[in-house]
């Protein structure tokens, strides 16, 4: 999955579920605050990667991959995810 380390946030695909997480804090005393960026999606038919840090607006920016169309190639967009755990499925 896709990995990125911005500051005192790693943010991470994971390779099963294909959800987005952001670990805050990674090296702190309690190990992190784990928080689910993108909600589940059935059959782990989203997916993320190239992320950027927008600190300004508080989200990331990506490229997301959908397979939900059943067409042989994916639909790719640019998205924008929330840091704060809110985003719902697009």
């Amino acid at each position: 999955g896709a990995l990125k380390i911005l500051d005192d946030l790693v943010v991470f695909v994971d390779f099963k579920t294909q959800r987005v997480y952001s670990l805050k804090d990674p090296t702190g005393q309690e190990g992190g605050t784990l928080t689910a960026l993108t909600p589940e999606v059935d059959g782990s038919k989203l997916r993320f990667a190239d992320f950027a840090l927008d600190s300004r607006r508080e989200r990331l920016v990506c490229v997301m991959e959908d397979h939900r169309g059943g067409g042989k190639e994916p639909e790719n967009s640019l998205v924008a995810i929330k840091l704060d755990g809110s985003c719902e499925e697009p």
